[in-house]
């Protein structure tokens, strides 16, 4: 993948933040088929819009798994997801679509993203696009924002969907830095993020962190370092130095 992208202007772009390096390998796999070398007939636009529909739908469903071959009550069913509508695939674009190594088994009749983040990767991307041809997004992002105890949270199951999209778009950025700031510092593709956006997120995830985390919460090291900068030592110092809140 880095090879494709040598000396071209994409280089930087592609694989200086996550969101760059993931869209790059969901692209290469989705011209494959098999994991061989041959190259799929389907088209890359055209995949790449039944993957995300199909991504977004597995999100929704609240499951990994899709269906290969007849429907399951357990998996998502592409044959009457993508015969028509956004994706309209023909039953062997479909075949063609699961038999690429954007997926693998999941069992004898399913198969799944071959990543998690991959996947929530692809239905921000489905989502975005919907914006992006004229829906409203802070009805799209308030869709799965839900009360709990009087308050706003963001599920678990749309979390990380939802960090990526705030990626993407303005709205829904600033919609969870208020709502759900712990999933800006832990999903997404922070390095894409302003430095202000940053500083904003991890004040307000102080501010709500001991009303909404009883215990212990911890980051992962990993998601901590690719939203960490110099420039956030200002802000965590003040919070270290404030005294305790009650």
């Amino acid at each position: 993948t880095y090879l494709e992208f040598e000396g071209t202007p994409d280089l930087a772009a592609r694989f200086s933040s996550r969101g760059g390096l993931l869209d790059t390998s969901v692209r290469r796999r989705l011209t494959e088929q098999g994991g061989e070398t041959r190259r799929s007939q389907l088209d890359l636009s055209t995949g790449l819009r039944a993957a995300r529909f199909l991504a977004f739908a597995t999100i929704v469903a609240q499951t990994m798994d899709i269906a290969v071959g007849a429907a399951r009550k357990d998996c998502v069913d592409p044959q009457e997801l993508l015969a028509g509508g956004h994706a309209a695939l023909s039953p062997d674009g479909i075949r063609q679509l699961l038999a690429c190594p954007l997926f693998v088994p999941a069992g004898q009749v399913r198969v799944r993203f071959y990543r998690r983040e991959a996947r929530d990767l692809l239905a921000a991307q489905w989502l975005r696009d919907r914006i992006d041809e004229g829906a409203s997004a802070l009805s799209i992002t308030d869709r799965f924002i839900k009360s709990a105890f009087g308050e706003p949270r963001v599920p678990i199951a749309y979390g990380s969907m939802l960090a990526w999209l705030a990626s993407y778009d303005p709205t829904t950025l600033r919609r969870m830095i208020k709502t759900a700031p712990h999933w800006i510092i832990e999903g997404g593709d922070p390095r894409s993020l302003a430095l202000e956006d940053r500083v904003a997120a991890l004040e307000q995830h102080f501010r709500l962190g001991p009303g909404r985390f009883h215990g212990e919460f911890m980051f992962e090291v990993g998601e901590l370092r690719r939203f960490a900068r110099p420039e956030l030592e200002e802000a965590i110092i003040g919070h270290l130095a404030a005294p305790p809140a009650g």
